[in-house]
């Protein structure tokens, strides 16, 4: 997926996900993927706590043929076309694979998952998929209601609470903008901040 075509930048193709930890004792289940050709490598052993190459009775190497590699930090999974399965046509759904590493990585069957930004709901949705429980939510109505028809679609069990905070919520992001707009005075729209900013106020 083609990302930035800014005249003065690098094409921007990637993201960058932040892992945080309590302490030095979390949990990190060791994921792997397919090569797609098979390596003679080395069998290792633990002798005395210590990994070493195994060994035969007469001292020589053992090899063995490895069809799978550890995953490196660097992954290459496409983004969710047009005419995907999965396709929930939400504008900031990720695909189902980043999450299954993500969730596989970091937790077991029966804990609990949390995204309190959900979206398209694909994080809940993965995390009922892998036998995970989960908590997630939005302050957007389209993605409420998106992601409360993807889970019962798929046939998980779950509860939709609304919480009373006295915050007004919109479709989607286009219709908060508008009303940002409506509610700040002075507010314009200024194509040199990027999308990532509602405009400017010059007074």
């Amino acid at each position: 997926m083609s990302g930035t075509t800014s005249p003065h930048d690098f094409v921007c193709e990637h993201d960058t996900i932040f892992r945080y930890t309590k302490t030095n004792d979390y949990l990190y289940n060791i994921i792997t993927e397919e090569r797609k050709t098979p390596v003679k490598q080395s069998k290792r052993v633990k002798i005395d706590g210590k990994n070493m190459r195994a060994r035969d009775e007469e001292g020589n190497i053992i090899y063995e043929m490895s069809e799978d590699k550890k995953i490196k930090d660097v992954w290459t999974i496409p983004y969710v076309g047009s005419t995907d399965s999965q396709r929930e046509d939400y504008t900031t759904q990720k695909p189902e694979a980043l999450l299954e590493r993500v969730i596989s990585a970091s937790s077991n069957e029966g804990m609990l998952v949390a995204d309190f930004f959900a979206g398209s709901g694909v994080t809940a949705a993965v995390a009922h998929k892998l036998g995970r429980r989960f908590i997630t939510c939005d302050i957007g109505l389209n993605s409420i209601e998106t992601t409360r028809d993807r889970l019962k679609n798929l046939g998980a069990e779950f509860n939709v609470m609304k919480v009373d905070d006295g915050v007004s919520l919109f479709r989607n992001p286009a219709q908060t903008m508008d009303r940002v707009k409506e509610i700040i005075p002075n507010l314009k729209e200024d194509t040199e901040l990027g999308k990532f900013w509602a405009g400017s106020v010059s007074d």
